[in-house]
């Protein structure tokens, strides 16, 4: 049982989509963990200077 050339497109196409729309998927990923890698680093930077700025108050 063999496809037409419209169902082979068809399929050929179909494959394509789901390969863009992995690759597109890795992509967001990858920024999300960027994203996170450089939020985090923020947050804890403000921590850190917000707990100095606390410590300096109780020493002095």
């Amino acid at each position: 049982m063999s496809q037409t050339p419209k169902q082979q497109a068809k399929e050929a196409i179909n494959l394509k989509i789901s390969e863009k729309a992995r690759n597109v998927k890795n992509a967001q990923n990858a920024v999300d963990r960027s994203n996170s890698k450089y939020f985090g680093g923020v947050i804890e930077t403000v921590n850190n200077m917000t707990q100095g700025g606390i410590n300096t108050k109780i020493n002095e």
